[in-house]
């Protein structure tokens, strides 16, 4: 899941229809999430702080990419803190994107009874809380390595802004849509240097 935004470009081509949706969080409280975690694969750069702040860093700038040449009736962003300030708001927009008729049962999620296999199944058994957004102040003495990677990205306000980061200019690339997911940040910074490489 941390990497399937690699792939946005290729689900558009073969789906032309797909929409898909950006869930975005603040940088470090994503992180902190991440490196707080034990998966079960594919995600070996959440163990190291520095490599997951850079391979946060490379996926913002991809996301931007995405967000320039993506078409807008096929890609929505939503942002975590809208959500939880939010959540009635939040969830009609998502809704009306899908083209979906609006659900009392969207917000009560909560009272499910169905079985949930993902890190966040506590969290998915209570209404939406916002006692997380913000999390990683408290732990900004242990971040040092994760701050200190993703500089570019903060702000005293803690407020991501990875705006005009890529060329408009700039399309899907190829390296990027046809490999398998990388294990880590390396192996899509790589990806990334080969494609501008080549421009």
């Amino acid at each position: 899941m941390p990497v399937n935004f690699v792939h946005a470009g290729l689900i558009l081509l073969m789906l032309p229809g797909a929409k898909l949706i950006h869930c975005r969080r603040n940088a470090v409280d994503t992180c902190l999430s991440c490196y707080s975690k034990i998966f079960t694969a594919e995600q070996a750069f959440t163990y190291d702080q520095t490599e997951l702040g850079a391979f946060h860093r490379d996926y913002q700038r991809l996301a931007a990419h995405w967000r320039d040449v993506l078409p807008a009736e096929s890609f929505l962003e939503i942002d975590y803190e809208a959500v939880v300030a939010d959540l009635d708001a939040q969830a009609r927009r998502l809704l009306a994107f899908l083209n979906l008729p609006w659900n009392d049962a969207v917000t009560k999620f909560h009272q499910t009874k169905r079985p949930v296999r993902t890190a966040s199944v506590n969290q998915v058994r209570r209404p939406v809380y916002a006692s997380s957004a913000g999390r990683g102040r408290a732990h900004e003495a242990q971040l040092g390595a994760l701050l200190a990677a993703l500089p570019r990205l903060l702000n005293p306000a803690w407020v991501v802004s990875v705006a005009g980061v890529l060329p408009a200019a700039v399309v899907a690339c190829p390296l990027l849509t046809r490999c398998s997911p990388p294990a880590g940040a390396a192996a899509l910074r790589a990806s990334l240097e080969h494609h501008h490489a080549a421009e």
